[in-house]
């Protein structure tokens, strides 16, 4: 009795483990090989061969472009970043005999263009390629006759600055020219206003993604409350130059436009 059950169970035994061996083998047969990164791989490196191996992958979970053989792979150069473990597509590599250039750098969907740079618009020439910044521009608007400044982009990219260099070097910044990367909607009216007036970059905040609703400033507005005082004040006077006594300080004004703020002691 005690000899059937033994061998009872050990044909039972038998019997799952070689289903369970088919069953594994009909698997392993619908798996494939494909070529995968072992190392981080940073873009516009050349890809060598301990940076990446060969693995099986069940078919269904193999990428569309997944590159199967290693040797396709050794000695390309990597458009993107690759992390370890990522199946290797052809989409990640550049094509064979292509030079690597700025168009590679721009993200589908953006374009590339550039407008001037010098210390004063430009932060003081420390822009530098990868960094975000917000452009205004200062222009005369014929509808209200007034100078106004409105921010015209905001949290773009800088993909190069000056002749083409696209990597931060030597803590250089911009100093003659920078390279954004804009939709090309944005391209246009960002030529509209460089043609317009007068252009100025802000530097953003590494991290800093928000955008700020603000409409256009004239000188007006930075008078603020105190418009009203030194209009008050103008009335009637004919002279060309107006003091206005003001607490601790006195504006001095020509033609109705501050000139300075001195203290009552200068």
């Amino acid at each position: 009795m005690i000899l059937s059950g033994v061998l009872l169970g050990m044909v039972s035994a038998y019997l799952i483990w070689r289903y369970l061996t088919q069953l594994d083998a009909m698997r392993k047969e619908n798996w494939r090989q494909v070529v995968v990164a072992i190392a981080d791989i940073k873009p516009h490196t050349i890809i060598a061969r301990n940076m990446i191996t060969l693995t099986l992958y069940p078919s269904e979970n193999i990428a569309k472009d997944a590159v199967t053989d290693i040797r396709a792979v050794e000695g390309r150069v990597a458009r993107d970043s690759i992390k370890p473990q990522d199946q290797i597509r052809t989409s990640d590599l550049v094509p064979q005999g292509h030079f690597l250039d700025l168009s590679d750098e721009i993200a589908p969907g953006k374009r590339a263009i550039t407008i001037g740079a010098n210390e004063v618009n430009s932060v003081g020439n420390t822009i530098m390629p990868g960094n975000r910044v917000d452009v205004l521009v200062s222009y005369h608007d014929p509808i209200i006759n007034h100078e106004v400044t409105v921010p015209v982009l905001q949290n773009v990219r800088v993909l190069a600055v000056d002749k083409g260099v696209t990597q931060p070097a030597d803590g250089r910044g911009a100093s003659t020219s920078m390279t954004l990367e804009i939709p090309p909607e944005e391209g246009v009216l960002l030529t509209v206003a460089d043609r317009t007036g007068a252009l100025r970059v802000m530097l953003r905040t590494a991290g800093d993604d928000q955008v700020i609703t603000t409409g256009p400033t004239s000188p007006e507005d930075i008078l603020g409350n105190r418009r009203s005082v030194i209009l008050e004040a103008l009335t009637g006077v004919e002279t060309n130059r107006v003091v206005v006594a003001q607490k601790h300080r006195t504006i001095v004004m020509y033609s109705g436009t501050i000139s300075r703020i001195v203290s009552q002691d200068e």
